[in-house]
């Protein structure tokens, strides 16, 4: 059985790609801190709003999609470890592909990695991967960092 989520839109019930593309819009979005409980929960990408669009921001970004992605954290002591249920068990990340940048500061991005629909219990097996990309532009608003898909 795959896991179920709810559809962050319409309230519907979301499961597969649906429910793991969600994750990984949720876990980019999230700033780090934003949390309550899990503090260390999403991803430092916000920080780079405003940094001019340079070869380091862009590797910048890609570092801080990946840690995120990975549920690679800064502890106390400033080492990092991974907290699986902080990142997304079911999707690999294997590349990121910066498809174009504009002057408003739109940046489109595509991420490209496999699928592994029963990677919440651990089953990482080649025979269920699938690759699969995800496609999508940031934008900020007055509030929040979007994604338009």
């Amino acid at each position: 059985m795959t896991s179920l989520d709810m559809n962050r839109r319409t309230g519907a019930w979301i499961q597969g790609w649906d429910r793991i593309r969600q994750s990984i819009f949720t876990i980019i979005t999230t700033p780090r801190l934003s949390r309550v409980i899990r503090r260390a929960f999403g991803s430092k990408l916000r920080d780079l709003i405003d940094a001019p669009m340079s070869d380091q921001s862009i590797l910048s970004a890609y570092v801080a999609i990946a840690m995120a992605l990975e549920g690679v954290v800064e502890n106390a002591f400033g080492e990092y470890v991974v907290i699986p249920s902080y990142g997304e068990p079911c999707f690999k990340l294997t590349q990121i592909n910066f498809i174009k940048g504009a002057v408003d500061g739109h940046v489109v991005l595509a991420l490209q990695g496999i699928e592994f629909p029963n990677g919440h219990k651990g089953d990482f097996t080649q025979a269920s991967a699938i690759d699969r990309t995800v496609e999508f532009t940031l934008q900020q608003d007055s509030e929040r960092l979007q994604l338009i898909a």
